[in-house]
């Protein structure tokens, strides 16, 4: 299992899973959202002592064609779930949802960002969807000018302006 993974909203107990971003502003603020009102350093571009970057992952037709859309209303209300569930900082709430999900024979899931409503997230279920199948593109460094970053920062009330 990835380091660190199980104490997400929608981890999963002894399966790994990747949290993937459906904008580059959004992958950046998740990142960058411990730092928040704080003034941008590109020391926050570094996790254990290793740059960041941007991947773009291109699922598969039979991949996406299996994620459950949780912003869809008419979704929610067959499984009768409600947003209160989904956004709960409670992780057995919510990671018991992924595993109801898993068990369904879902790839993963889509679900908002708690950061922004216009922001959202596919949680991709790695047994169901490995990583050697996937299409994933060469990494794109993360710089303190990077358009994502800028942008990040400004949404999280880090960006201190000097570069305007």
């Amino acid at each position: 299992m990835p380091s660190g993974q199980g104490s997400g909203r929608f981890d999963l107990p002894e399966q790994p899973v990747w949290y993937l971003s459906e904008s580059p502003v959004h992958a950046v603020s998740e990142v960058l959202q411990g730092f928040r009102s704080r003034p941008f350093q590109p020391g926050m571009l570094r996790r254990f002592d290793h740059p960041l970057a941007l991947v773009q992952v291109e699922l598969p037709d039979h991949v996406a064609a299996r994620i459950v859309d949780l912003d869809d209303p008419a979704e929610l209300l067959q499984r009768g779930l409600t947003p209160s569930v989904l956004a709960s900082d409670d992780r057995m709430r919510t990671q018991a949802v992924a595993a109801e999900i898993h068990a369904s024979g879902a790839t993963g899931l889509r679900w908002w960002s708690k950061l922004s409503g216009d922001w959202h997230a596919v949680v991709l279920f790695l047994d169901r969807a490995p990583v050697e199948r996937l299409e994933v593109d060469a990494p794109e460094p993360l710089t303190p000018t990077h358009p994502a970053v800028v942008s990040a920062c400004r949404h999280l009330g880090m960006w201190t302006g000097k570069d305007e």
